[in-house]
């Protein structure tokens, strides 16, 4: 039985994606739990691909603004590439990464950096020191940690990514064996298993990289909790990073705020910048908000990433 209140707000939701539908230009979408599902095969890697083509066809921009650094590189920038070859149009594709800290734009001719806030090595080691204090104090062991981000870490520093990144960057957080993951845009930490210590976590994490950072002069560093598995460590700026590279797209591409729609799962965590503090009229989420907008996506509760990307295929049409 789906609650008064959601019934209210698929209303509401149902009439802004229809407004929408006449102005949008551009659709700026977070990755994992937007675009893609890792526990559902529908919603895979290609599937994103496949839907980001489909936007691309219709003459419309995408861009993707995800925490994730060269896993999401490596993912997606070729396969986008490919697609924006074959557009009669002069089509662009953007690509975020590190929670928005590096912003790409993709075009036919090949890949421009717009910019990109990376961490040197001496901030990383300054962050592994804070990383180590905390979970002292928190009482943290590896086994303390979400399995599943401690297994994704051991899988990922096996690999090769002399392609994207110098290896000795990631050999940084070899011995810390999965419980933390090194790149230049962002360091990324496994959370806690226990959910209900994450707020206080987060916020403890930055205080104190923040109190390091301090020491060497540097600049602000900003911690954020991509879901319950990861916490994102990249460069601070001025507004939250991802509205930052959201509205350097905007700018780029003179558009409108009418002519954008944004879609994000954490309203209340590291989508928030896009969904909430930007104020563009269409944004929509798949979960659940303390406000709106963002607006509750239908069938969100059924299948949060199937209904973003029915809703941006109803878009584009």
């Amino acid at each position: 039985m789906v609650h008064p209140q959601h019934e209210l707000n698929y209303d509401l939701t149902s009439q802004k994606l229809q407004e929408a539908t006449k102005k949008i230009r551009l659709i700026i979408s977070d990755y994992d739990g937007t675009l893609q599902d890792g526990k559902n095969p529908t919603f895979d890697e290609s599937s994103v691909i496949a839907l980001t083509s489909e936007v691309l066809k219709q003459q419309k921009y995408i861009a993707i603004i995800t925490a994730r650094g060269i896993t999401g590189e490596k993912l997606l920038e070729t396969q986008l590439l490919n697609y924006l070859e074959i557009q009669d149009w002069n089509a662009v594709a953007y690509l975020g990464l590190g929670n928005g800290v590096q912003l790409k734009k993709l075009t036919k001719n090949g890949v421009e950096t717009v910019f990109s806030h990376q961490l040197t090595n001496e901030e990383m080691h300054s962050v592994l020191k804070a990383w180590i204090k905390v979970n002292k104090l928190f009482n943290l062991k590896i086994n303390d940690l979400q399995p599943k981000g401690v297994e994704t870490f051991l899988r990922l520093l096996n690999q090769d990514w002399s392609q994207f990144i110098s290896q000795d960057i990631v050999n940084i957080a070899k011995p810390y064996n999965g419980q933390i993951f090194t790149e230049q845009v962002k360091v990324t930490a496994v959370l806690p298993k226990d959910e209900s210590i994450h707020t206080n976590y987060v916020k403890t994490l930055e205080d104190e990289i923040n109190s390091e950072f301090q020491k060497l002069g540097g600049n602000p560093i900003q911690v954020k909790r991509g879901d319950t598995t990861y916490v994102h460590i990249t460069h601070a700026f001025n507004v939250d990073s991802k509205l930052f590279s959201l509205q350097a797209i905007v700018k780029d591409l003179e558009l409108k705020p009418k002519e954008v729609a944004v879609f994000g799962d954490m309203p209340n965590d590291n989508d928030k910048g896009m969904l909430i503090d930007s104020r563009l009229p269409f944004t929509f989420t798949n979960t659940g908000s303390n406000q709106t907008p963002p607006y509750l996506l239908p069938d969100a509760l059924v299948s949060p990433v199937g209904s973003v990307h029915t809703a941006i295929k109803n878009l584009i049409k």
